[in-house]
């Protein structure tokens, strides 16, 4: 609420500075030379058409997302805006002719008046648009863009770059979010100037990539070239190398003498697993034998020895004589000569059995010496034959090495060749990745300046602005100046306010108050008294304090006039405890010597001789008498206690003007013997964190707090404001004034 009275308050202020501002911007907006804008809508392409099957050298991974971004900065860079400024050869080009002009812009009242009904209807603004465009082309020459040197200065590189950099700055280049679309926007003071700066822009930017593809075809064409002479000399001789290698070595076909080589190992390995078979064999017989030289019978025992069919025929014959000894021993004696013979034979069979069992003993030796050799000779084979097959991988080797070579310089050779077909035939070929869908065409009517928008926003934001600067102004001034102030800042009761007189600034407002001609300040003063009177209704106020924040806020002379206002019902006492700074007595020209409260509390006088009745009253006066010591220990010793209390019995009603709450503590001390507190503010004066201070160290005392009396109101600027006056007094006729009422 304070605030919506606030701007109610200061509403004039803001309307005054807004049409000032609205009147300004008119005229800047009048000033502001037609700028016109066109559009030039390019599409990117993924991807090239696939015209034939073969690589261009010159591509980008058009699938990135960074791509269309890469595109975009190409497009702000100076190199195609260079290119643009010498295709057009902007330097000749009226817009940016090197002659400097007045670029002031006569108005007059037709055409502010057309602004202003622009602001009301969009034809009106067309029809402006129309005129200011018609003047435009009247004046292009006259009134162009003065930034570049004189023409004499042509071919000047700082000229050519002057107009770059002012192009740079009319282009924008937008990309349609969620398409492969790119808007290209340029503005100029001229229609036909914006859209062929815009359509310019994409095919320079369509022909930059194809020279940039051309340039790098044509550069990868001829490094290819260079390059194939050296990759010919160097498959010449690996193929040189291989052929003298083959004719050293004598190598014909490799994988056939392997073949041979081969198959002979395996017989030769089959031989020896026969040969070692047989060694085994042999010497496993031989150990045999080796073992059982003891006896011929345990020899024969053996199945190798007894499987000879000459020992088989012998063992046979050795049967047949046994048994004719046998035979014969039975019918002769040991000397027959039949028996003699038989004996001879069978020693004879025996010693040939003996024999024979020798010889073949003998011959399993020899068999297993003869396996050993040929076992030895398999393996000296085997071994002449793996040689030869290491040999030959050898060469193998080194064959394929050579080999392998002359088929990588040649597979190198035969990639650069047909890559350097490949580039020579696909050097000419124009792919382009991006083409125009729309074309820019001179516009109508200017895009700018937008006036209408231009002075709306200037008053809007002025308003704005005026508004902010006030609440500022009101949040740094923290004072209190009206009642409402005091209702929403203070939060306390108010009892009244006294309005400021300034018919006469020598005289004392009490002077007023018991003057006829200023009874509108009395009826102020009867007004807080009767407020004062209605807070007491439930607890009368023998003894009311009267204090304040800070020194000259009015205190006294509030004291005064509520004590003859008071007086007028009641047997009422003033007591001026303010001992430090009194001033009541001063009011009265009472002299300072007067005996008073000091000297009452002190006890060096008596009541009558301190107590003075107020001029045309009835009412008594303790002025604060001669102070010889500290004011607060005489305030707060018990005499002060024993002093009003004797005061209390004689008078319906004592007011006290004690010290100021933030100077001293005496108003602390007095409050704590007080029915009620009154707390007067000077409109315009402390500050308001500060008075709530004040309140806060008077509610620690427990006194009822009646309520604040806002003193010294301006009461015409207050009127003026918040015709709070106009509405308390005027009603009843109690304006200054008003004499008659």
């Amino acid at each position: 609420m304070h605030y919506y009275r606030l701007m109610m308050r200061n509403l004039w202020k803001i309307m005054m500075f807004s049409l000032f501002v609205g009147v300004f911007s008119v005229f800047y907006a009048l000033s502001l030379p037609p700028v016109f804008f066109a559009k030039t809508t390019l599409l990117i392409e993924n991807q090239r058409a696939n015209v034939v099957s073969f690589e261009d050298v010159y591509q980008v991974d058009t699938r990135d997302r960074s791509y269309l971004r890469t595109q975009l900065e190409i497009f702000k860079s100076r190199a195609i805006a260079g290119r643009v400024v010498d295709r057009m050869r902007l330097i000749e080009h009226p817009l940016f002719a090197p002659n400097k002009v007045d670029q002031s812009s006569a108005f007059s009242v037709e055409s502010a008046k057309k602004l202003f009904s622009s602001l009301i209807s969009r034809d009106a603004d067309i029809a402006e648009n129309e005129v200011v465009s018609e003047q435009v082309d009247d004046t292009v020459e006259r009134n162009s863009v003065a930034i570049l040197p004189s023409e004499e200065d042509g071919g000047n590189p700082y000229l050519r770059k002057l107009i770059i950099d002012q192009i740079m700055r009319s282009i924008i280049i937008i990309p349609v979010y969620g398409t492969k679309l790119i808007s290209i926007q340029a503005s100029a003071g001229d229609p036909q100037l914006a859209a062929d700066i815009a359509n310019e822009f994409a095919d320079v930017y369509i022909e930059s990539h194809l020279e940039a593809k051309l340039e790098v075809t044509q550069k990868a064409s001829a490094w290819l070239s260079d390059r194939l002479g050296s990759l010919r000399q160097t498959l010449r001789e690996s193929e040189q190398e291989l052929q003298n290698f083959r004719e050293r070595e004598q190598l014909i076909d490799t994988g056939d003498v392997r073949s041979i080589d081969v198959a002979e190992l395996e017989q030769l390995t089959q031989s020896l697993v026969e040969a070692t078979r047989t060694k085994n064999d042999a010497r496993a017989l031989y150990k045999q034998i080796s073992q059982s030289k003891l006896s011929v019978d345990r020899m024969l025992a053996l199945p190798v020895v007894s499987n000879n069919t000459v020992v088989q025929g012998l063992i046979e014959s050795r049967a047949t004589a046994k048994r004719l000894v046998a035979e014969l021993g039975d019918r002769y004696g040991k000397k027959h000569p039949r028996m003699v013979s038989a004996l001879s034979d069978l020693s004879q069979v025996e010693e040939e059995l003996k024999v024979q069992v020798d010889n073949v003993a003998r011959g399993l030796n020899v068999g297993y010496l003869a396996a050993q050799d040929a076992e030895r000779e398999l393996r000296r084979q085997i071994a002449n034959v793996k040689s030869r097959l290491q040999n030959v991988s050898r060469k193998e080797f080194s064959l394929r090495e050579l080999e392998r070579e002359v088929d990588a310089n040649r597979q190198v050779y035969e990639v650069f060749l047909n890559r350097g077909k490949e580039t020579n035939e696909t050097a000419n070929l124009e792919a382009v990745n991006a083409r125009v869908i729309d074309e820019a065409l001179p516009p109508d009517h200017p895009s700018k300046p937008e006036k209408k928008k231009i002075v709306m926003a200037a008053v809007f934001f002025s308003a704005f602005f005026a508004a902010g600067v006030i609440l500022l102004l009101d949040w740094l001034d923290n004072t209190i100046k009206s009642p409402e102030d005091v209702e929403e800042r203070l939060r306390v009761p108010l009892l009244g306010y006294l309005p400021l007189d300034k018919s006469n600034k020598d005289d004392s407002p009490f002077l007023g108050f018991l003057s006829d001609e200023k009874w509108h300040f009395a009826e102020a003063v009867r007004t807080v008294r009767t407020s004062f009177v209605l807070s007491c209704l439930d607890k009368p106020a023998k003894v009311t304090v009267v204090t304040s924040t800070v020194p000259n806020e009015g205190k006294s002379t509030v004291s005064l006039c509520l004590a003859h206002a008071l007086g007028q019902m009641e047997k009422v006492l003033l007591i001026d405890a303010d001992m430090r700074k009194p001033s009541i007595g001063k009011a009265l020209d009472i002299s300072l010597l007067t005996p008073g409260l000091s000297n009452l509390i002190a006890g060096t006088a008596g009541l009558e001789e301190c107590v003075t009745r107020l001029p045309n009253s009835e009412v008594d006066i303790i002025t604060a008498g001669v102070v010889l010591g500290n004011p607060l220990d005489l305030i707060a010793g018990d005499r002060f206690s024993l002093v009003l209390n004797s005061l209390k019995e004689k008078y319906d009603r004592i007011l006290i003007d004690s010290a100021p709450i933030q100077a001293v503590s005496d108003s602390l001390v007095i409050a704590t013997h007080a029915d009620a507190l009154i707390y007067v503010v000077r409109s315009d004066g402390a500050s308001t964190p500060l008075i709530k201070k004040g309140l806060r160290r008077l509610s620690e005392t427990q006194a009822r707090f009646s309520g604040v009396v806002l003193n010294q109101v301006d009461v015409e600027k207050m009127k003026k404001q918040s015709g709070y006056e106009s509405e308390y007094y005027e009603n009843y006729g109690y304006a200054y004034g008003d004499t008659n009422a």
